[in-house]
């Protein structure tokens, strides 16, 4: 029974990311080239989905190529977007001797509801490997 309702609540999610999705397909790259590009709720980076999502932030490093994580923080309904803008706080792991600990970086901004995904990172971040679609 959980598992039907699990399934109903991602038929559900789906349904109105795809509703959504063709309305930024007009201005997934407006942005790209900007500085703040991904930084501000205004100018997210575009990705198709909860699994761009999750392939985009496992992907995603410091531009020195430090591995980071980031947490959903909200989201945020933005005037010009269809849909949420969720924002993730960014974090890299600090390793010493006798401790571990979580250093935040900044945040990011993305939208999930979009037919393609940008897959580019914003400034101060790099992708670790370019995205192999699952055919």
């Amino acid at each position: 029974m959980e598992q039907d309702s699990q399934k109903n609540v991602a038929d559900e999610y789906e349904d109105c990311r795809r509703k959504f999705a063709g309305r930024n397909d007009s201005i997934l790259k407006k942005h790209i080239n900007e500085p703040d590009f991904g930084l501000v709720p205004e100018k997210p980076v575009f990705l198709e989905g909860i699994a761009e999502t999750s392939r985009f932030l496992d992907n995603l490093t410091t531009s020195d190529g430090t591995k980071v994580y980031g947490i959903r923080k909200d989201a945020a309904q933005i005037s010009g977007i269809a849909g949420l803008v969720d924002c993730y706080v960014m974090y890299y792991k600090k390793k010493g001797i006798f401790f571990r600990r979580s250093i935040r970086i900044g945040r990011i901004y993305v939208c999930e509801y979009c037919n393609e995904t940008t897959w580019l990172a914003p400034r101060g971040y790099s992708l670790s490997c370019r995205r192999v679609r699952e055919e």
